[in-house]
């Protein structure tokens, strides 16, 4: 999973002013596996990439994103709630 979204943002951040991106929308599955913060880990320096090239995002939390049996956002929300945008 890491390696799709690593390319991703580094191709929309290549691509920002030739495509006119202004936005990106996350919509969830930053992760595949709620408590493998090595996965968060990845996710993390994934969307950084859109932070160095200040393009602004929103990231909605997906279902992978989320505890299901407590509908917990601890994970999520510790990472991505406070980004600058």
């Amino acid at each position: 999973m890491g390696v799709v979204q690593e390319k991703q943002v580094k191709w929309i951040a290549e691509n920002r002013d030739a495509l006119n991106i202004e936005y990106v929308f996350h919509t969830g599955d930053l992760v595949d596996e709620y408590d493998d913060m090595a996965q968060w880990d990845v996710a993390d320096r994934s969307m950084k990439v859109l932070d160095e090239a200040n393009i602004p995002y929103g990231v909605l939390a997906g279902n992978h994103d989320v505890d299901q049996k407590t509908i917990n956002y601890d994970k999520l929300l510790p990472i991505f709630w406070c980004r600058p945008f």
